[in-house]
């Protein structure tokens, strides 16, 4: 006997990989091995999928309105949401001078021989 796939609602799919390419655009992801682009084009490629999988389960061509939204473009896959954001706070970071230095630190905590 053939297994069956799973119902899936694949509107509430499709719904949910545009909400994810929208943040990833926007906010950015959380992913500290890929850049955001990266995970959009992926998502991206999700999207194509469910519309595939929608263009076979509807064949009469009754599709579900979030079908009819434009597929995003592709994106340059170093592609970073706040990078503006962050080279400005690191700018800051860098330029704030640092009243305790690392070895300070470690004196102060009674660390007074260690090795790397």
């Amino acid at each position: 006997m053939a297994r069956k796939e799973p119902e899936i609602d694949l509107k509430e799919c499709l719904e949910e990989r545009f909400e994810r390419w929208d943040r990833l655009k926007t906010e950015g992801g959380s992913d500290p091995f890929w850049a955001d682009g990266s995970n959009m084009n992926m998502v991206r490629a999700q999207i194509k999928y469910y519309k595939g999988k929608i263009e076979k389960k509807f064949s009469d061509g009754n599709y579900p309105e979030i079908y009819y939204r434009e597929t995003p473009p592709k994106t340059d896959t170093k592609y970073m949401a706040s990078s503006l954001f962050i080279s400005s706070v690191s700018a800051r970071l860098i330029a704030k001078p640092c009243s305790l230095s690392v070895f300070s630190i470690l004196f102060r905590y009674g660390i007074s021989s260690f090795s790397f």
